[in-house]
């Protein structure tokens, strides 16, 4: 097996071609200058619409939000395109709060016309949300989409007038819950027109850009943007894994709704997503080139055809570095898995007749090849805990240090299962079981009992204790590790088809080794054999780490041990190199070398968070006030007070950590404040015999407005500005009715079944407008190593009322 020292130097050459191969993957193409052709897409020219809109946070309701509004509606009418404002009321009742929680709100939706030959075709509309977060001048989210909107509309029209009408749809209210989306696609008529949709939304302030969601039934749509859109990207398992998770954009509304087509987004540089730092200047102009360009492609073959692509069978779909994005029936995965399974064959038959199977190392391959797995989850778990990225203040925290936090996971992924390869001998086995048991007490204990990752480092430590009885050889390690890696590739082939590709492709290129190890020689001292295994390890490592970037950003940060997936898609192709080293002195150095470093790094990142003006941290400071029980409160509701919210939270009195409910059902840190002389909003109650008519309205400018209602009895369904919605109100319980940009005359809301002779029900009304009172400003200006985040900076005018009972 590799004899001699070469298992750590061709271990240390895999590991630099497959970082050097990922990292190239992951570089956004060069920025088109603006000087590039009339029809193509030009990052430097969409960074002129960024610069104007990413001035300041517009969120829905803001005055800010009706100035950015009025840019891109000159943007338009300067494009030629026939422009109107579609105002509507957008609701959206949130599945994850078991229907508690519904968010309402006054849309005003963009739209831009770019006219066709032939009006009667279906229309593609390119859509992009003008709004912020509340806090966050929204430089990538989603002033990135709108410029790129914008451009893509321009290079259109510069090819002369298209097939079908091309539509810019810039909706209002996405961030409070796809609220213009939803407003659009379900009350407006003219969305009835549109035949396909390509959205654009981003989710931090860089990174490559990829197409991660499309219409069931893709193969006409892939095939479309293989062949039309430079530089495509996309990805079948990401795209799988999209639609199993929470994050949802403007897109999904339009395929609720039975509209088809593309959903891009760039992922990266996490930090500058959702805050204070989310400056145009912070935007990666290459993320924005590589999301427009693709846009673009997708669009002028949409908008030229007369037809649309057909709904056929799924296809798996995968964009490998440096390569074009490939795409094919899942069926041909079936081949691959049967590579796999006929090299470990091969591969097993060698061993066999070279003795790595003796005294039971058959089973014992794929013991250690699976304790190996688990220590190494166990690991990641445990510091997981430890660095606690708790949203949103300790994931943030973590951020502004991304790059070490993420030299520090790929160190450790490395070094867990090189180190256990080298453990050997009664003192390793009791050390290896007593540190991942101390392992698992961390992970789960440490913030409260984790169940699943104490069962994962128990199961480790004993795995561990038992494969370290007789570790096996090298060759037996092998084996085992593609044997594991086999029937994952099976299980997802059959589970999930068009995801496979993710354990097939590693399975491939792993059993390419193998099979080119057995013709050179698994035992020979010459290079031939150590450098096909680093070429095919490290290409392996390549598309492994590639996917693992993007799983660090999606669920990697707040779940470490997921980053385990990648370690088991490289372990095969790096067994014979891996379990080699671990046998020589350099090797085990070197693993325990990169723990250390990673171990360093992780920490680093977990305790230099106080902030810095270059990446500051989180701090929340806003004002709540009760006219008529003579009551307020500064109030922060992040999870620890900084050094610049403590003492303005004090100014007024003791600090207490405990509810203020029903504005926030944990507990939030709050302190006695001046009572601003604010005129509080209105509760206007109208019983009816079958139901109750609520008015809430503001007292001059509200930016928002939260309506809780607690029931003492059953009733029955609520309308919200005439709307039927899927807001329950469960006897003693609060539910809460959440309203941007509420008109003037205020919010009508009706509940069946609460007018006269119904049950008592409790109602709180909030009323939230930006900046301070004079009477509340805590004039003490935010340090430059901090930034505001969510609700800091705004003020909660509070009235309660009851009816029935």
């Amino acid at each position: 097996m590799i004899k001699g020292a070469w298992g750590t130097a061709w271990l240390v050459a895999a590991l630099a071609i497959g970082f050097a191969i990922s990292w190239a993957g992951l570089q956004p193409p060069p920025v088109r200058g603006a000087n590039a052709p009339a029809d193509a897409f030009s990052a430097a020219r969409a960074m002129v619409d960024v610069r104007a809109i990413a001035v300041r946070p517009h969120p829905t309701g803001s005055a800010e939000a009706a100035r950015v509004r009025g840019y891109i509606t000159q943007r338009m009418q300067a494009l030629g395109l026939q422009t109107q404002v579609r105002e509507g009321v957008g609701a959206s009742t949130s599945k994850w709060a078991k229907g508690r929680f519904l968010a309402a709100a006054r849309v005003e939706n963009l739209i831009g016309v770019l006219p066709g030959r032939e009006r009667t075709l279906p229309a593609l509309a390119i859509m992009a949300h003008s709004d912020s977060v509340a806090n966050s001048p929204g430089g990538s989210d989603d002033s990135a989409g709108v410029a790129a909107g914008l451009e893509i509309l321009r290079a259109i029209k510069a090819r002369g007038q298209p097939e079908r009408d091309v539509w810019l749809v810039i909706t209002d209210a996405e961030e409070a819950g796809l609220l213009g989306a939803e407003a659009f696609f379900a009350t407006d008529p003219l969305s009835r027109r549109v035949g396909a949709v390509i959205n654009m939304d981003t989710r931090g302030g860089g990174g490559r850009a990829f197409m991660f969601q499309v219409t069931p039934g893709d193969q006409g749509w892939i095939a479309l943007l293989a062949a039309h859109a430079p530089h495509a990207s996309a990805n079948s398992l990401a795209e799988f894994i999209a639609r199993l998770m929470p994050n949802d954009t403007d897109f999904s509304i339009a395929h609720a709704h039975g509209v088809p087509g593309l959903n891009f987004a760039f992922v990266g540089d996490f930090f500058d997503y959702h805050t204070a730092h989310a400056t145009a200047a912070a935007l990666d102009p290459r993320s924005l080139q590589h999301m427009g360009e693709q846009a673009l492609g997708a669009a002028q073959a949409l908008a030229a055809s007369r037809t649309l692509p057909a709904k056929g069978p799924d296809v798996a779909t995968a964009d490998p570095p440096l390569l074009p994005l490939l795409h094919y029936d899942p069926v041909w995965g079936w081949v691959l898995i049967a590579a796999g399974g006929g090299a470990l064959a091969l591969l097993a038959a060698r061993g066999a007749a070279a003795g790595w199977f003796e005294g039971g190392g058959l089973w014992r391959g794929p013991l250690a090849a699976l304790a190996s797995l688990l220590a190494t989850a166990t690991a990641l778990g445990a510091a997981g805990a430890l660095l606690n990225p708790t949203y949103p203040q300790g994931l943030y925290g973590l951020l502004q240090h991304y790059g070490a936090l993420q030299a520090g996971i790929a160190a450790l992924c490395v070094g867990a299962p090189w180190l256990f390869a080298g453990l050997r001998g009664p003192a390793a086995r009791i050390g290896a079981a007593t540190a991942l048991v101390a392992l698992a007490l961390i992970a789960g204990f440490l913030h409260g009992v984790q169940l699943p990752a104490l069962g994962l480092g128990l199961l480790a430590a004993a795995l561990a204790w038992v494969a370290l009885a007789r570790p096996p050889s090298p060759g037996a390690a092998w084996v085992g590790s593609l044997a594991w890696l086999l029937i994952v590739a099976i299980a997802l082939q059959l589970a999930a088809p068009v995801g496979a590709f993710a354990a097939e492709w590693p399975l491939g290129l792993a059993a390419l080794g193998a099979v080119a190890a057995v013709l050179l020689g698994v035992d020979s001292d010459k290079g031939g054999t150590g450098a096909a295994l680093a070429i095919t390890a490290g290409l392996t490592l390549g598309f492994v780490a590639f996917l693992g970037g993007t799983l660090l950003l999606t669920v990697g940060l707040m779940s470490p041990a997921a980053m385990v997936v990648p370690v088991l898609l490289a372990l095969p192709a790096f067994a014979p190199l891996v379990w080699r080293s671990g046998r020589e002195w350099a090797g085990l150095e070197a693993a325990v070398g990169a723990i250390v470093l990673g171990a360093g790094l992780l920490a680093f990142a977990g305790l230099a968070t106080g902030g810095s003006p270059r990446a500051p941290a989180l701090s929340e400071v806003f004002y709540v006030s009760e006219p008529a029980a003579g009551a307020a409160w500064r109030v922060d509701a992040l999870d620890r007070l900084d050094d610049w919210s403590r003492p303005v939270l004090a100014a007024g009195g003791p600090i207490t950590h405990k509810p203020l409910a029903p504005l926030f059902s944990g507990e939030v840190y709050q302190a006695p404040a001046p009572v601003a002389a604010l005129p509080a909003p209105q509760l206007i109650l109208q019983p009816e015999r079958a139901s109750l008519r609520i008015l809430a309205q503001p007292s001059g400018e509200a930016r928002q407005l939260r309506l809780w209602l607690r029931s003492a009895g059953p009733v029955g369904g609520v309308k919200v500005q005439g709307r039927a919605t899927g807001l329950q109100l469960k006897p003693g319980r609060w539910s809460q009715i959440s309203f941007d940009a509420p008109p003037p005359g205020g919010i009508a809301v009706e509940v069946a079944g609460a007018g006269a002779g119904g049950p008592k029900l409790e109602l709180v009304l909030a009323q939230i407008r930006d900046g301070f009172p004079p009477e509340a400003d805590p004039h003490r200006p935010m340090p430059p190593h901090l930034m505001p985040w969510g609700l800091s900076g705004t003020t909660w005018t509070v009235t309660r009322g009851q009816a029935g009972g």
